[in-house]
């Protein structure tokens, strides 16, 4: 891991959604459903900030002292902040993990599972992305949910 003035150069970002554009955070519980493609635009800030930082500038939430313990070291790294200006999804065309041990039933249920959390996403305005027809990391075409 290579430092710079103190902040880790790495693949992690905090990603900051401002009032007026849909919370991503809001929809991660998808990833255990299926897998939705996020395609984001916005910036760099050229802040380096903190889980502290990240959590004041997207949710309001100042910590008086930090939370501590063993996870402590990771929520205060800095990694760059990036802010999104719009955002887009693509839903899974085949949304179940873990197909070969899940029963019939258990695959409906997740199905139905990560068809709410897509209809939730469309609720709160987020849009989905382009052309279905461009398919997925499958190579099939995504089937609209």
């Amino acid at each position: 891991m290579i430092a710079f003035d103190g902040a880790l150069l790495d693949s992690w970002v905090y990603v900051v959604f401002p009032a007026g554009v849909p919370n991503g955070h809001d929809f991660v519980a998808s990833k255990y459903f299926g897998f939705t493609r996020y395609e984001l635009t916005g910036y760099f800030s050229g802040r380096l900030v903190n889980f502290y930082g990240w959590a004041a500038a997207q949710n309001g939430v100042h910590e008086d002292s930090p939370i501590g313990g063993e996870q402590e070291g990771d929520r205060q790294a800095r990694y760059a902040e990036f802010c999104v200006e719009d955002w887009c999804y693509r839903p899974d065309p085949d949304p179940v993990r873990h197909k070969q041990v899940m029963s019939p039933s258990e695959v409906a249920a997740d199905r139905a599972e990560y068809a709410q959390i897509v209809t939730e996403m469309r609720r709160a305005g987020a849009k989905r992305c382009g052309n279905p027809q461009q398919g997925h990391r499958s190579g099939k075409p995504e089937t609209q949910l």
